[in-house]
């Protein structure tokens, strides 16, 4: 039993105070290890988690970068820009804004989507030059490939008209 008897001495007494203090501060230091042990795992956890969420994300973001570079090609295919003929001074621009991509809150990667357009001066004989707002596809230009929405559409009720959209010039 944990209780002394009435007719204790003094010392038996003191000597049961001084055992209850030793096996509260054993106690005690035992608490402490295990919450060490515990935030020493906790950390290690955390840090392993971060490493591979980083490997991850470099994993993806390296393969949205060819993907890119893949749709880039395609597109510049597909305009065929070697049907345009461009004479001695005349000049052709082609402006691509990559929008960047973010990770949402559970870890996934969202692409950021493009801007593209292309613009070369039609004839030189005209002083006048026509500015074209460039497009912006609102799910990327992979999207607008597999939809062929290369420009606003024709009408009420064209998908087109959802997807692309004139940008805004500075």
């Amino acid at each position: 039993a944990n209780t002394l008897s009435e007719d204790s001495t003094d010392k038996e007494k003191e000597a049961a105070q001084k055992a209850i203090g030793e096996a509260k501060k054993a106690c005690s230091s035992a608490k402490k290890d295990i919450l060490n042990a515990v935030l020493n795992l906790w950390t290690n956890q955390h840090a392993a988690i971060q490493a591979e969420r980083e490997a991850l994300k470099k994993e993806v973001m390296a393969s949205g970068k060819q993907v890119t570079s893949n749709i880039m090609s395609q597109a510049l295919e597909g305009l065929k820009l070697s049907d345009i003929s461009l004479g001695k001074n005349q000049k052709a621009t082609i402006e691509v804004d990559q929008k960047k991509g973010y990770v949402s809150e559970n870890g996934e990667f969202k692409q950021g989507g493009l801007s593209f357009s292309l613009d070369y001066e039609k004839n030189l004989a005209n002083e006048h030059k026509e500015f074209t707002h460039p497009l912006k596809f609102a799910n990327g230009l992979g999207a607008a490939l597999l939809t062929n929405c290369f420009r606003a559409g024709g009408g009420l009720g064209d998908p087109c008209n959802e997807v692309v959209d004139h940008d805004i010039a500075c």
